[in-house]
This record gives structure tokens, sequence and C-alpha cells, in this order.
């Protein structure tokens, strides 16, 4: 009996100390929330360092992929046009491929800022 309460004090006395939380573990557990978070459509206060922006914003996921599955096929293929350049042959459409890579990788820029 005596042993019974020795070893409950004892796990009574060191269960805070096992729950408690790495503050890495914890950090991660706070950016898997904000990620969720964001993949649900919510708004999420977006922070620089220590200063908070004003307002919460939004990140239309499913068009930040679109646009990214775009630019990756253009630039596959403009991969395509440079490596025919050595045989001597230039894309006609080579440059409004170019300007295309620009612009969406500006508007993501923009979205995911």
């Amino acid at each position: 009996m005596r042993t019974q309460l020795l070893l409950l004090g004892t796990l009574l006395l060191f269960t805070p100390f096992l729950s408690a939380q790495d503050p890495e573990r914890a950090a991660a557990a706070m950016r898997e929330d904000a990620i969720n978070q964001r993949m649900r459509m919510k708004p999420v206060i977006v922070t620089d360092g220590d200063r908070q922006a004003s307002t919460p914003r939004t990140v239309n996921v499913d068009q930040a992929q679109q646009k990214t599955d775009e630019l990756n096929t253009l630039i596959k293929s403009v991969n395509v046009d440079v490596g025919n350049l050595r045989k001597g042959i230039l894309s006609s459409d080579l440059n409004s491929k170019l300007k295309r890579i620009e612009k969406l990788a500006k508007e993501l820029r923009r979205a995911l800022e």
C-alpha cells in the first residue's frame, strides 16, 4: 500500500513536466494551424517580424495552383525552345511565352506577398 501511494505521488509530481510542450513543437503547431487556416480560405493575419499587417488577407489556393501549373508548362516549353536554338531553330512564340512567364510570376508574387 505504501509503495502504491509513493508511486502515485511520484506520478502526480512529474505529470506537469511530462506534459510540458517543447517550444519548437509549439511553434510548428502554430505554423501548421496558420497553413490550415489559409487552405480553408479564412483571413490570416500576416505578420512581418514583430509588426502585424493592418488588414488580414486571403489567398486563393486554387487560383495560385492553376497559375503555377501554367507557369510550369510554359517553363518546360521554353526549355525545349532553348534546346532547339542549339540546332538553329528559333521558335516564333518564344518571346510571348517569356512575357507570359513574367506576368504569371508577378501575379503569383502579389497574391502570396
